[in-house]
């Protein structure tokens, strides 16, 4: 019980962060839109996982994990085009925020 309440409070901060970025207008070219995309896209795995219900056919989960794991990877590291460049320290803590994310859909997936 305690665990799908951390579950939902992980999952209710990075909605809270990513509406608050959408408020700022943060997601103005097509790679940031492509971006929350694939996130809410993640984020409902994540939910899946947590309630413990099926969505979609595993296969599917896989091929999601893989594809958003690998984006957001690329996309943190390499892609990261907003007008300010972020300092390195700031990118990682912002590949340490989606690790939980990535543990609960590779949970749901595999």
């Amino acid at each position: 019980m305690i665990v799908k309440v951390l579950w939902f409070l992980y999952v209710g901060f990075v909605i809270i962060s990513a509406i608050g970025s959408i408020m700022n207008g943060r997601f103005k070219t097509i790679r940031q839109k492509l971006d929350l995309f694939v996130s809410v896209v993640v984020l409902t795995g994540v939910i899946g996982y947590i309630m413990g219900i099926e969505l979609l056919a595993s296969v599917i989960w896989k091929a999601i994990f893989v594809f958003g794991l690998i984006w957001d990877l690329l996309f943190t590291i390499v892609w990261y085009d907003y007008e300010k460049e972020l300092p390195l320290p700031a990118r990682a803590i912002g590949l340490i925020v989606i690790v939980p994310m990535y543990y609960a859909l590779f949970q749901y997936a595999f």
